[in-house]
């Protein structure tokens, strides 16, 4: 269960990275941590690809305050196959 967890923050901290934080050496890499949390509660829930990449999309865009960010369907899927490897 915590190996999902990590591996979804992972995800998001490599992959979606709204902000394009990863590539500097001085963020910490926990800024996408409770974002990871949430997907994680959201694929214990049961919730399809389309609740989590519309939860991406709105935390890109409402909570990160990006003007842009276009990733979070191939993000809500690999979060889903991860899932559905564990399972």
């Amino acid at each position: 269960m915590s190996d999902l967890l990590e591996e979804l923050q992972k995800l998001l901290w490599f992959e979606w990275d709204p902000i394009g934080i990863n590539r500097t050496s001085d963020w910490p890499d926990d800024e996408y941590k409770t974002y990871g949390k949430a997907v994680y509660r959201m694929l214990i829930e049961g919730r399809d690809h389309y609740a989590i990449s519309e939860y991406l999309e709105r935390s890109a865009l409402k909570d990160i305050g990006v003007s842009q960010s276009g990733n979070h369907d191939a993000i809500a899927a690999r979060a889903i196959e991860f899932f559905e490897r564990d399972v």
